[in-house]
């Protein structure tokens, strides 16, 4: 009992330190929950407040996502030098998340001729892809209107801007994934056996199918 109670001290320790470190947040945290508790601001004041802590959070997102590439960039590394690869070249690995786009310097090896990474390959983390979340994100705003306003939907929601191109490709991917699972699981558009009473169904400038039962 006493050595958990010790483990959640240490966590609180921790976490207090690495907020001391961010002072922005820690003011914009402040300076929300004393308007919450004020109850007698303007909108606006709320507002603008609001705005300020979302981008502190963002960044904080970020760094945070950045910390746990690196660290398994670190991991990965030593996995592939206890294999014995040689050792290749460095790049920055970027992956766009829904705080924005986070990095971490990513260690390229070599073996038998192929370029290997790592921390990509041991993580299953695609080159040039996005985070689960974002990628959740793209295909919710891109189902439902054109791939080029779900763009500009997801750059006024948050801070991370990608072409219309990158949003279609990312929305049908996750169609035919769906589609692909309707047909392991019956064929598409199967209903179940004892049927429903009516089908609605609608389809948005991406043609991608909407169904809905009533």
């Amino acid at each position: 009992m006493e050595k958990t109670k010790g483990k959640a001290k240490q966590l609180d320790e921790s976490t207090r330190q690495w907020l001391e470190s961010r002072p922005e947040l820690v003011r914009r945290l402040k300076e929300m929950r004393r308007i919450s508790e004020n109850g007698q601001r303007e909108h606006e004041v709320l507002a603008k407040a609001e705005a300020g802590l979302v981008g502190q959070l963002d960044a904080a997102g970020r760094e945070l996502v950045g910390a746990w590439l690196e660290k398994r960039e670190e991991q990965e590394h030593a996995k592939a030098r206890a294999q014995r690869r040689m050792r290749g070249h460095s790049k920055k690995l970027r992956v766009p998340t829904v705080f924005g786009e986070a990095g971490a310097a990513e260690r390229v090896m070599q073996k038998a001729g192929r370029r290997v990474r790592p921390a990509c390959e041991g993580r299953g983390i695609k080159p040039g892809g996005c985070s689960q979340g974002l990628e959740e994100t793209l295909v919710d705003f891109g189902a439902r209107e054109s791939f080029e306003k779900a763009a500009q939907r997801l750059a006024r929601h948050h801070p991370m801007k990608l072409s219309d191109g990158t949003v279609g490709k990312i929305t049908l991917n996750a169609g035919q994934k769906a589609r692909a699972g309707q047909e392991r699981e019956g064929g598409v558009g199967a209903l179940p056996a004892h049927g429903v009473e009516g089908v609605e169904a609608q389809a948005g400038g991406t043609m991608l199918p909407m169904p809905s039962f009533k």
